[in-house]
C-alpha cells in the first residue's frame, strides 16, 4: 500500500520515513483504494512497462525464472545477462527483495501474493 501511494506522489520517502505530500489527495486516494492487492500490482506493472520499455524483455525473464526456481542467486542473475540495475529498479518499486548473505546475494520475490501475480 506504502508503494501504491508512492507511485500516486502522495508519499515521499525521507531516509527511513515516509512524509504525507499531499493530504487532500491522500483523502481521495483512501477512499478510491482498489478492491484487492492484484489491482495495485497491476498498476504498478503498468506503470514500470511504460517507463521501462528497454528492460522489459530482461524482467519477463527474471520474474519467470524466480517464478519457476523461488529465488536466484547473483550468478544466476549474471548467466540470464540481467543488468544489476533492472534488479535494484525491481526492488525500489517493491516487486522483489536482495538479500546479501556471507556467501551469496539472494533474489527473490517480496511476498507470496507477488509471485503469484506474475
Amino acid at each position: 500500500m506504502i508503494y501504491w501511494h508512492q507511485d500516486k506522489h502522495v508519499l515521499e520517502q525521507v531516509e527511513n520515513q515516509y512524509t504525507v505530500k499531499n493530504v487532500f489527495l491522500l483523502k481521495s486516494l483512501i477512499r478510491n483504494i482498489p478492491n484487492n492487492v492484484y489491482d495495485i500490482l497491476a498498476e504498478r506493472w503498468d506503470y514500470y512497462k511504460k517507463q521501462n520499455d528497454t528492460d522489459f524483455e530482461n524482467a519477463i525473464i527474471l520474474f519467470s525464472a524466480i517464478h519457476l526456481y523461488k529465488e536466484l542467486e547473483k550468478k544466476d542473475i549474471d548467466d540470464l545477462h540481467i543488468p544489476w540495475d533492472l534488479i535494484k529498479d525491481l526492488e525500489k518499486i517493491g516487486f522483489i527483495t536482495t538479500e546479501d548473505t556471507f556467501s551469496s546475494i539472494i533474489i527473490k520475490f517480496r511476498h507470496d501474493l507477488i509471485n503469484n501475480f506474475f
